[in-house]
C-alpha cells in the first residue's frame, strides 16, 4: 500500500476517522468476479484506488476494509450469545461417501443404459462386472469436462511468446568512462545490472583480456563481460548475413562465418596466454619496482588468465577443439625451439616456460586425452621434451629433475591409460630408447603392450630398417669410416667392438661376451675396408686408422680396473687370432683368382695389404712366430706348386721387417726352390739405404750441401727397397738422427726446407706416422737444447699438422693417459709443444699463428688448451709487432743491391706501390733466369721474397690491389707467350702466402680465350695445372713442393665444388673440340699422360720377382693400378683422369650428392665419359658397364665397398635410357627386364661370391638410392609388378629357379624406393591402371590362398601365440604358412605405401563404399584365420584399415562440409571433423573391432591425478526429451547469450533460452 496516494473515490462511505485509501492490490484477483484489468495495456500500470473500478464492488482476500451495515448488529448478538457453528452437510463427517457415490453411479448407468449389461455374482461381497459404458453418465461428464478445461486452461496459459531476448547494448563512451565502467565492472558491489545499460565498444580481443587480468576483475564478472561482448559480435555477423541484408551469403555461410570468428577469439585467448607466460618471466616491471611486488604480480598474472581460460573452456565461449590443439602445438613450439612475433626464444633453457605449460596439460590432462589424434600428438612431444632435457646441460639438476619428474609422471599416465596414443611412427626411431626408459620394461604386461607399440609404430613406417639387420650395419659402419674426422676413434672402437658386449660394463667383473660374434664380423669388415682397391685416396691413412681403432680397444680393456688380466689377454689372442684368418682368407681370395676362372676383379690394394702387416707387426697385433708356426703346420707350402696358393704369403714374409729370420729363410726356399742368399742380399741393400741416410744426416746435422743427397738415385733406390726394408731404414734414420743431434757440439738449425725433405723421406718410407709422432715431437720438445728452431719453421710445422689433421689423429698415440678414461690425441700432443715453443719464440713474431690457433680451438676439447688457445688469439690480433727493425730492412736491401734506398722511403706510401711493382718485375725476372739457367737462384728470390713480405705486413690491403692490378695488366694478357714462367710465378705466390687459390681462380676464371682446350695456353688451363695436374716441373724446392701440395690439398677439401666446377668446364670444352689430337707427353705445354706403375712386384722387389719366373705377374690385374693402356676419348680425362678418378672417388664416399649435382646431373657431358671414369673406379676393363644391358655385370662385383660407385653409374644409365622422351609403359617394362636380370644374376652370384657377407638383397635394393622420385617410382611400380602378376601368386620364383623366393628382394627394393613418399608428404603416390587390377585379383587369390592353407589349430601352437603375441612360430606354422605370411606382409606394405592414392580412387568409383569390393576383400582377410593367428599381420591390418578409414572420413566430411553446417554448429573446424571421423571408426567398412582391453589400466590406481575441471562442469550434460520422437536430444545453447536481458521492464519471455523449450506454463492464481 502506498501512504502517500490521494484517493478520489467515495471518501463518505467510509470511515470518518479514515486516515488513509487502499489500492488494488499487484497480482491478487477478486474473490467475486474476473480482473477487472485484465483488458489494461498492462498491469504494473493499475487505477489509483480499486473503488473506481467499476460499478461492480470486488472484494479482495485481507485487503477489503470493513464498513457497517445492521445485519452485522444481529449476528453478533446471535454469535456473541449462543455462539457461532456451521451446521454439518451430512450426518457424520468422518464417514466415506464411496457407497452412496458408488450406488448412485450404478443405478444411474443401469436406469440409463441399454440392454447388454451383463453381471456375474460369485459371492456377496465380490462382482465382477462386465458393462458398456454410457455417453450419458453425468459422473463421466464431469470428469471429461474437468479434465478438457484443464488441458484448455494449460494450452492457454503456456507461453505463445517467442524469446524477446537483447544482449546488452554497446555504446561508445569517451576514455575516462570507459575506465570507469571498468573499475565498477572490477567492484564485485556494483551490479551487473546498472553497467549492462551501457557496455563499452572497442573492448575485444586481447585488449579485453588485459583488461580483466590487470584490474583484476573477479572471473564470473569477467565471463559475463566476454559474453556481452561475444554476442553482440556474433549478432552483428549474423545481421550481415542476413536474408534481407545486402551482404548476404546465406545461412551455411553465416554459420560458417560466427565458427570463423570463435575460431579467430580462441586464437586471440592462447596468444595472450603465450604473451602473459612471455611477459612473466622476461620481468618487464619496473626496475624500481620490490622483487617481492615482481614475483606476486607476475604469479597473479599467471594464475588469474589460468583461472579465466579454464572458464571459458567449460563454458564453451572458446572452441575447445582449437584450444586444446593450442595446447599440443605449443609444447611443439617449446621443443622446436620456434620464436614468437616478438622474437622471444622458446626452449628448454628457460625452464619456466615449459614448467607453466606442464601446469596447462596437466589441468586440461583429462580432455586431452580423449582425443585419439590429440593424445598421439601430446605422447610425441611430451618425449621429445623429455629426451631435449635430459640433453640440456644449462639446467640446475634440481630443476631438470622436477621437470623430468613432471613429464615422467604423464608419460606413464598416458601409457597406462591408453598405449594406442604412442603410434608415432615419424619419430619412433629416436623416441622409442627415450620410451623404453621411462617405462618398466620388467614388468612382463608392460614389456609385452611395449612390443606391440613398437611392432605396430615400426610398421607404419614405410623406410623402417629391416628388424634383422645388425644396429651398426656393414653400410653405416663404412660410412661412419669413410667421414672420419679425425676425433671420433672412441666411437668408431665401440662400434666395431662393444656393440653387442654388455658384459663389459665397469661395474662388472666378467669377462668380454664371447658368445657374440658380431665384434668377429665388424673386425673383419674393417679390415676389408682398409685394404679396399675401391678407395683411392688416403691409403695409409686407413691403415693407421685401423691399427688405432683395434689398439684403442684394448687400451680401453685394459683402463678398467674390474676387468681381470687374463679377460683382457684372452680378448687380445681372439683379435691376433681372427688377424690371421683374414690374412689367410686374402691369400685364398689370389690363389682362387690364379687357378680358378672367376670373373670378379679382385678389391683388394696389395700395397695398403702389406702395410697393414707390417704396422700390426709394430703393434704387436701380429705375431711373427704364430704366423709361420700356422703356415708350415698346413702343409701348404710343400704341396706341388705350392707358390700359386702361396702368393699372398710369399709377399708378407719378404716384406717383413725382420733380418736373418731361419723360419722365414726356410720357408723361403721352400716356395722359391732357390738357395737362401735373399737374407744376405736384403742385409746388403740394407747397408746401402745407411749410407743414404747417412749423408742425409750430414745435411741435417752439418748443414752440408742438399745436393750431396738429393739426386734421383738415392730417391729411386729407397723407393725401391721392400716394405720390410722401409721400416728398417725409417727406424734407422730417427735413431741415427736423435743420436747425432744429442752428441753434436754444435746446435743443429732445423729450417723449414730440412722439415719438408724429412717429410718426404719418412712419406718414401711409408712411415708418416713416425715423422709425426716421433720425428716432430723429438723437434718440438728439443730436451737436450741442441735444436736451435726459428718461428718460420713453427709455423711451417703447424701448417703440415693442420692439413693432416685428420691422418696425424687416426695415428695411435705412443703414451697413453693413465686416467682411465679418455686418451690424448697425438694432435693435442703436438699442440702442446707449438704453444710451448711460440711463446719462446714469439718476441720476434713476423709470421701469423691466428689460423692454426681458430683451427685448434674448432678441434680441442681440453679446457685447459682452449684457454691458452683463446689467449694466443687475442694476442695475435692485438699485440703482435709484423714490422722488420731498420738494420734487418737495411741488410735485405743490400742483399738485393739496392743500398741507396732509405728503409722510411721503402716503407712510405708514397713509394708504395713503385716499390711493390719493382719487386714484382724483379720476381718474375729471377724466376725467367731459373728457367734458362736450370738451377735455383735462391738467395736473390729470398730477398724478394723477404721485402714483399715486410711491404705485405705493413699494408695487407693495398698489396693485394696492387697485385691484382698487375696480375690484370700484366700477366693476363701475355699469359700464352710465357706460359712456363707465369704459372712457377703464380705458384710462387700461393706458396708465400701473397694471394690465396681462391683469388687465383677468380682472376683467370672470368676470363675466356679462343685457345681454351687442353692444348691451348689459357686462363682455364692454369688453373686446370694448379688444380688437377700433380707433376708439375717449375725447379720448386722441397719445402716448397710440400707447401703447394698442402695448398692444394687443404682447398680440395674446402672447396670440392670448384674443383667439379673445372673439371666439368674441362671435359665440356673437351667436348667441343673434338678436332683436338691427343696429348704429347713430350710438350711442356702440355699435360703429360699418366701411366700404369706396373705390377705388384714393381713395387715390392724381391730376389724371386728379379730372378724366377713366377705367376706373380698374373696379380698385377687384380691390384688397384689403374689398367696400362688407359685411353679416354675426351682429351681432358686422358689428361687428368688419375687427379678426376681421385676426386670422384673421395666425393662419392663423403659427399656424392655434391658429385651428382655439378657432374652426374649435367646434361651437357656425354653419359659414355663418365661411365668410362665409373668403370675405372669399379675396376672394369674388358667388361665395362655402358647401358642397361651391362648392369649385369653390377652383380658380379657389387660388395659394400663399391656401393656408391654403381648406385651413381646405374644412375646414369638409368637417366640416360629412361628419359622424359620415353613413355611410361616402355620404362616401367624395360625396367622390370632389368630386375629380372639383376635377380638372376644375383641368386648366381651367391654361391660364387668371393665376399659374401649375407645381404646380397640388401644391397641390390640400394642400388636404386640415388635415382630421381621419378625413375624411384617406376622402379617401385615394377617390382609392385612382378608382385602381383606373379604365376605362382602369392610366391615368387625366378623363372629358372623355385627353390628361394624372391619376395626377400621385392621387400627391401619396395622398402627402397618408397623412401620418396617421406619426401613428398601428403603426396600420393600414384598406381598405373594395370596394377590397380592386378592389386584388386591379387587380393582375390591371397583370400583364397589364406582358406587353402591348414589351420594349425593346435593347443601348442594356441599356447606359443599367447606367451609371445610377437614372435611366430614358424616351426609350426611351416615353410609354406611363412612364405604366405611375408606376401601378406609385402601386400599390406603396397597398400600403406598407396593409401592416400587407393582412398582417392574408391571415393571416385564407389557410391557407397560400404559395398566396395575392395574394402570389403580387406575386411575378409583380417578376419581370416591366417591373420587372426598372427599378431603382426593382425596389427599390422587393422592399422592400414584404420588409417583408410579416417582417410575416408576426412575426405567425406570435406566435400559434405557445405550440408553440415547446421549439424556441426558447435563446432569451428576441422579438427572437430578429424575427431568426429576417429569417434566413427569402422562405420564404413564394419571393421572387426581389434581386441583392445587395455591390460594396463591396473596400473593406473597408483597414480593419484584429479581432473582440475570436473567441479567446474555444469554446461555440457543437459540434455532435452522429444516427447514426439520420444528421444532424449542434447541440449545445445548459445554460449555467448547465457546472459540476463539488459531491458529494466521484465518481459514475457525475454531470455536467450527460450521457454517454450521447456513447455512453460503462466499460471494466474492467488500467492500461497
Amino acid at each position: 500500500m502506498n501512504k502517500n496516494h490521494k484517493g478520489t473515490g467515495n471518501a463518505t462511505e467510509t470511515s470518518p476517522i479514515k486516515r488513509y485509501v487502499l489500492e488494488k492490490p499487484k497480482d491478487v484477483f477478486p474473490l467475486n468476479g474476473d480482473e477487472p484489468f485484465s483488458n489494461s495495456n498492462s498491469s504494473n500500470n493499475p487505477p489509483s484506488s480499486f473503488h473506481n473500478a467499476g460499478k461492480k464492488h470486488y472484494v479482495y482476500p485481507d485487503f477489503n476494509p470493513w464498513s457497517y451495515n445492521p445485519q452485522q448488529d444481529v449476528v453478533m448478538q446471535n454469535h456473541l450469545q449462543k455462539g457461532y457453528y456451521s451446521a454439518p452437510v451430512v450426518n457424520n463427517e468422518l464417514l466415506s461417501a464411496k457407497n452412496m457415490v458408488h450406488q448412485l453411479l450404478n443405478t444411474d448407468n443401469m436406469n440409463n443404459s441399454s440392454a447388454g449389461t451383463t453381471v456375474t455374482s460369485n459371492s456377496d461381497s465380490d462382482q465382477i462386472v462386465n458393462k458398456t459404458t454410457s455417453t450419458n453418465s453425468k459422473l463421466n461428464a464431469l470428469s471429461e469436462n474437468i479434465i478438457e478445461a484443464m488441458n484448455l486452461r494449460q494450452e492457454y496459459n503456456r507461453v505463445h511468446v517467442k524469446s524477446a531476448y537483447k544482449p546488452p547494448p554497446r555504446v561508445t563512451l569517451t576514455d575516462h568512462k570507459k575506465e570507469l565502467w571498468l573499475q565498477n565492472l572490477a567492484n564485485p558491489d556494483d551490479p551487473l545490472s546498472r553497467l549492462s545499460r551501457t557496455i563499452p565498444h572497442g573492448i575485444r580481443n586481447k585488449l579485453l583480456l588485459d583488461q580483466c587480468c590487470s584490474k583484476k576483475i573477479p572471473i564470473p564478472r569477467a565471463i559475463w563481460f566476454v559474453k556481452c561482448v561475444g554476442t553482440n559480435e556474433l549478432r552483428g555477423l549474423r545481421r550481415k548475413n542476413a536474408p534481407g541484408s545486402i551482404v548476404a551469403t546465406g545461412g551455411n555461410n553465416a554459420k560458417i562465418s560466427e565458427n570463423n570468428w570463435i575460431h579467430d577469439w580462441t586464437i586471440q585467448v592462447t596468444e595472450y596466454m603465450e604473451k602473459i607466460a612471455r611477459d612473466c618471466f622476461t620481468y618487464k616491471e619496473k626496475e624500481t619496482a620490490p622483487t617481492s611486488n615482481i614475483e606476486n604480480s607476475w604469479k597473479d598474472n599467471l594464475n588469474y588468465i589460468i583461472k579465466l581460460t579454464a572458464h571459458l573452456y567449460l563454458e564453451e565461449l572458446i572452441n575447445q577443439e582449437v584450444f586444446l590443439n593450442w595446447i599440443v602445438k605449443f609444447l611443439k613450439k617449446i621443443y622446436n625451439d620456434e620464436k614468437s612475433e616478438n622474437s622471444y626464444e622458446y626452449s628448454t633453457g628457460d625452464f619456466k616456460l615449459i614448467s607453466f605449460h606442464i601446469i596447462i596439460i596437466k589441468l586440461f590432462w583429462f580432455q586431452l586425452i580423449k582425443v585419439d589424434y590429440l593424445s598421439n600428438e601430446l605422447s610425441e612431444f611430451m618425449l621429445l621434451n623429455y629426451l631435449k632435457l635430459l640433453e640440456d646441460t644449462t639446467l640446475t639438476k634440481s630443476i631438470r629433475k622436477s621437470l623430468l619428474s613432471n613429464l615422467k609422471f604423464l608419460i606413464f599416465y598416458l601409457f597406462y591409460y591408453n598405449s594406442s596414443s604412442f603410434i608415432i611412427p615419424n619419430n619412433w626411431l629416436l623416441l622409442k630408447p627415450v620410451l623404453q626408459k621411462i617405462i618398466d620394461l620388467n614388468n612382463p604386461i608392460i614389456s609385452a603392450q611395449f612390443e606391440i607399440i613398437s611392432y605396430r609404430n615400426e610398421s607404419l613406417m614405410i623406410d623402417f630398417p629391416d628388424n634383422n639387420l645388425n644396429p651398426a650395419s656393414s653400410v653405416s659402419i663404412i660410412k661412419k669410416l669413410d667421414s672420419f674426422n679425425g676425433s671420433n676413434i672412441n666411437e668408431l672402437s665401440k662400434l666395431i667392438f662393444e656393440i653387442t658386449n654388455k658384459t663389459l660394463d665397469d661395474n662388472n667383473e666378467s669377462t668380454p661376451d664371447n658368445t657374440s660374434n658380431d665384434w668377429k664380423l665388424h673386425l673383419k669388415l674393417l679390415l676389408n675396408w682398409c685394404v679396399s682397391s675401391y678407395r683411392k685416396n688416403d691409403d695409409t691413412q686407413r691403415v693407421y686408422l685401423t691399427v688405432s681403432i683395434v689398439r684403442y680397444y684394448l687400451w680401453s680393456l685394459s683402463s678398467r680396473p674390474a676387468l681381470a688380466k687374463s679377460a683382457i689377454k684372452t680378448k687380445k689372442l681372439e683379435i691376433e687370432i681372427e688377424i690371421l684368418e683374414f690374412i689367410y682368407a686374402i691369400n685364398d681370395k689370389f690363389s682362387k683368382s690364379l687357378v680358378g676362372t672367376h670373373e670378379q676383379e679382385l678389391p683388394v690394394n696389395i700395397d695398403n695389404f702389406l702395410i697393414l702387416v707390417n704396422k700390426l707387426y709394430v703393434s704387436k697385433l701380429f705375431t711373427v712366430s704364430s704366423y709361420l708356426r700356422r703356415l708350415i703346420s698346413s702343409g701348404i707350402i710343400y704341396l706341388p706348386k705350392a707358390l700359386d696358393n702361396c702368393m699372398v704369403h710369399l709377399l708378407i714374409i719378404q716384406n717383413l721387417p725382420i733380418l736373418n729370420n731361419t723360419q722365414c729363410n726356410t720357408i723361403l726356399k721352400t716356395l722359391t726352390n732357390e738357395e737362401v742368399g735373399s737374407s744376405m742380399d736384403m742385409d746388403m741393400e740394407f747397408q746401402k739405404s745407411k749410407k743414404i741416410i747417412s749423408i742425409f744426416l750430414d745435411y741435417m746435422i752439418d748443414n752440408d750441401d742438399l745436393l750431396n743427397f738429393d739426386n734421383d738415385y738415392n730417391w729411386e733406390f729407397l723407393n725401391s727397397l721392400n716394405l720390410g726394408l722401409k721400416f728398417l731404414t725409417a727406424d734407422h734414420l730417427f735413431n741415427e738422427l736423435r743420436t747425432r743431434i744429442n752428441n753434436s757440439q754444435k746446435l743443429v738449425t732445423v729450417t723449414k726446407e730440412k722439415i719438408a725433405v724429412c717429410y718426404k723421406l719418412f712419406e718414401i718410407l711409408n712411415n708418416n706416422s713416425k715423422f709425426f709422432q716421433e720425428f716432430l715431437s723429438y723437434v718440438l720438445v728439443n730436451e737436450n737444447r741442441m735444436i736451435n728452431l726459428y718461428l718460420e719453421t713453427l709455423y711451417f710445422i703447424t701448417e703440415i699438422v693442420s692439413s693432416n689433421y685428420t691422418l696425424v689423429n687416426s695415428l695411435t698415440p705412443l703414451v697413453w693417459d693413465g686416467n682411465g678414461s679418455t686418451a690424448s690425441t697425438v694432435f693435442t700432443r703436438i699442440l702442446v709443444m707449438v704453444i710451448s715453443n711460440y711463446n719462446f719464440l714469439k718476441s720476434n713474431d713476423s709470421f701469423n699463428f691466428i689460423d692454426f690457433w681458430k683451427f685448434s680451438i674448432e678441434v680441442t676439447k681440453e679446457n685447459n688448451l682452449l684457454n691458452d688457445l683463446n689467449n694466443l688469439v687475442i694476442y695475435e690480433t692485438t699485440n703482435r709487432e709484423n714490422e722488420l727493425g731498420k738494420e734487418d730492412l737495411l741488410e735485405i736491401l743490400r742483399d738485393f743491391k739496392i743500398e741507396n734506398l732509405n728503409p722510411d722511403e721503402f716503407l712510405d706510401q708514397y713509394h708504395f706501390k713503385d716499390n711493390v711493382v719493382m719487386l714484382l718485375h724483379n720476381f718474375l725476372d729471377q724466376i725467367r733466369l731459373e728457367s734458362i739457367n736450370g738451377e735455383y737462384l735462391s738467395q736473390s728470390l729470398e730477398s724478394i721474397i723477404k721485402l714483399l713480405q715486410v711491404l705485405k705486413n705493413s699494408n695487407r690491403t693495398s698489396l693485394d690491389t696492387i697485385l691484382m692490378e698487375y696480375i690484370n695488366n700484366d700477366i693476363l694478357p701475355s699469359l700464352y707467350l710465357d706460359f712456363d714462367a707465369y704459372l712457377k710465378f703464380i705458384m710462387k705466390l700461393l706458396i708465400h702466402e701473397f694471394m690465396s687459390l681462391m683469388q687465383v681462380i677468380q682472376i683467370f676464371g672470368k676470363e675466356e680465350t679462343i685457345a681454351d682446350n687442353i692444348t691451348g695456353n689459357s686462363n682455364h688451363k692454369l688453373i686446370w695445372y694448379l688444380l688437377l695436374r700433380e707433376d708439375i716441373n717449375c725447379h720448386l724446392t722441397h719445402y716448397e713442393s710440400l707447401k703447394f701440395k698442402l695448398i692444394k690439398q687443404n682447398f680440395e677439401l674446402t672447396h670440392p665444388s670448384y674443383i667439379l666446377k673445372y673439371i666439368v668446364k674441362g671435359i665440356l670444352e673437351a667436348q667441343s673440340n673434338t678436332n683436338i689430337t691427343a696429348v704429347s707427353p713430350d710438350s711442356t705445354a702440355a699435360v703429360v699422360m699418366e701411366t700404369q706403375m706396373g705390377n705388384v712386384m714393381d713395387h715390392l722387389p724381391t730376389p724371386v720377382s728379379n730372378n724366377n719366373a713366377t705367376p706373380l705377374p698374373l696379380i698385377s690385374g687384380a691390384t688397384p693400378m689403374i689398367i696400362d693402356s688407359v685411353h679416354f676419348k675426351n682429351t681432358f680425362l686422358s689428361a687428368f683422369h688419375k687427379k678426376i678418378s681421385k676426386v670422384f672417388n673421395k666425393l662419392l664416399f663423403t659427399n656424392a650428392p655434391l658429385l651428382i649435382e655439378q657432374v652426374v646431373s649435367n646434361d651437357f657431358i656425354n653419359e659414355d665419359e663418365m661411365l668410362e671414369i665409373f668403370n675405372e673406379l669399379l675396376l672394369l676393363d674388358s667388361k665395362a658397364i655402358f647401358n642397361s644391358k651391362d648392369l649385369y655385370r653390377v652383380m658380379e662385383v657389387l660388395n659394400n665397398f663399391n656401393l656408391p660407385i654403381c648406385q651413381v653409374a646405374l644412375k646414369i644409365i638409368f637417366e640416360n635410357e629412361f628419359g622424359s622422351d620415353k613413355s611410361d609403359d616402355f620404362k616401367l617394362i624395360s625396367i622390370q627386364d632389368i630386375l629380372m636380370m639383376l635377380f638372376s644374376n644375383s641368386r648366381q652370384m651367391e654361391e660364387k661370391r668371393i665376399q659374401n657377407d649375407n645381404n646380397n638383397c640388401r644391397l641390390l635394393s640400394q642400388l636404386f638410392d640415388l635415382l630421381s622420385p621419378d625413375l624411384k617410382l617406376l622402379v617401385l611400380n615394377a617390382a609392385e609388378s612382378y608382385f602381383l602378376r606373379s604365376e605362382n601368386f602369392p610366391k615368387v620364383y625366378l623363372p629358372s629357379s623355385e627353390n628361394e623366393s624372391l619376395v626377400p628382394y621385392l621387400i627391401d627394393i619396395i622398402n627402397n624406393c618408397s623412401k620418396t613418399s617421406n619426401n613428398c608428404e601428403h603426396k600420393a603416390l600414384p598406381l598405373t591402371d594395370s596394377l590397380i587390377f592386378s592389386l584388386n585379383l591379387s587380393l582375390e587369390k591371397l583370400i583364397d590362398s589364406c582358406d587353402k592353407v591348414i589351420n594349425v589349430s593346435d593347443s601348442n601352437y594356441q599356447s606359443s601365440l599367447s606367451e609371445n603375441i610377437i614372435e611366430r612360430n614358424s616351426t609350426v606354422m611351416g615353410k609354406e604358412h611363412e612364405e604366405l605370411c611375408t606376401s601378406i606382409s609385402l601386400f599390406l606394405k603396397i597398400i600403406l605405401i598407396h593409401k592416400t592414392f587407393l582412398v582417392d580412387l574408391i571415393l571416385k568409383r564407389s557410391v557407397d563404399l560400404s559395398t566396395d569390393t575392395f574394402l570389403q576383400n580387406l575386411v575378409k582377410l583380417y578376419s581370416s584365420t591366417i591373420v587372426s593367428h598372427n599378431s603382426k599381420l593382425k596389427n599390422l591390418l587393422y592399422d592400414i584399415l584404420l588409417s583408410l578409414e579416417i582417410l575416408f572420413t576426412e575426405a567425406i566430411s570435406v566435400n559434405m562440409e557445405s550440408f553440415k553446417a547446421q549439424e556441426e554448429a558447435s563446432t569451428a573446424n576441422g579438427a572437430s571433423n578429424e575427431s568426429s571421423a576417429r569417434a566413427n571408426t569402422g562405420s564404413i567398412m564394419q571393421l572387426p573391432p581389434l581386441n583392445t582391453k587395455n591390460k594396463l589400466s591396473i596400473f593406473l590406481k597408483d597414480l593419484k591425478l584429479r581432473d582440475g575441471l570436473i567441479d567446474l562442469n555444469n554446461t555440457q550434460k543437459l540434455y532435452l526429451y522429444n516427447e514426439k520422437a520420444e528421444l532424449y536430444q542434447k541440449f545445445k545453447s548459445k554460449p555467448f547469450d547465457l546472459i540476463e536481458d539488459s531491458n529494466p521492464i521484465i518481459g514475457m519471455n525475454n531470455s536467450s533460452v527460450s521457454l517454450q523449450l521447456f513447455n512453460a506454463l503462466i499460471e494466474k492464481k492467488n500467492p500461497g
